[in-house]
């Protein structure tokens, strides 16, 4: 009389063992397919921003270029003037693009700076040593 039970296989990576059915059903399950990998360098997001990041900044001096607080006297029906108040709200919404530009802009720069001196002390020094030199060149920029 033979039994009904499928005989139990360890594997050599298996701590417990399967039956032959349940492990056919594993091997028969589609794998997955490995992502690409794209070196950072590579990355067309990375190109796209670069590439943004090093076009010259726009540098227009004008009067406006000071933020000043207005006061608007008590108003009524009648003393609004939705077409000035539009035209203010969309010249700020402009000035603030164009300042957080700016800073984005310069924080690139600023790490750009730092990697460029990083691989300079990095030639002669270590890692660490490099970073602490580099953090002496721009404590040297600003003064006590």
């Amino acid at each position: 009389m033979r039994s009904n039970i499928a005989p139990l296989m360890l594997s050599a990576g298996d701590a417990e063992p399967q039956a032959p059915a349940l492990r056919s059903s594993i091997e028969k399950l589609p794998k997955k397919k490995a992502k690409k990998l794209i070196r950072r360098e590579d990355s067309p997001i990375v190109k796209k921003l670069i590439k943004k990041l090093s076009a010259p900044i726009p540098q227009q001096i004008s009067s406006d270029s000071t933020i000043s607080l207005q006061t608007f006297p008590k108003m009524d029906v009648n003393s609004i003037n939705f077409r000035e108040l539009n035209d203010r709200i969309i010249k700020a919404e402009g000035d603030n693009q164009k300042t957080v530009l700016q800073l984005i802009h310069s924080y690139y720069y600023f790490r750009k700076g730092y990697r460029l001196w990083f691989d300079h002390y990095k030639k002669t020094y270590s890692d660490n040593t490099s970073n602490f030199l580099v953090n002496d060149k721009i404590r040297e920029c600003f003064p006590d």
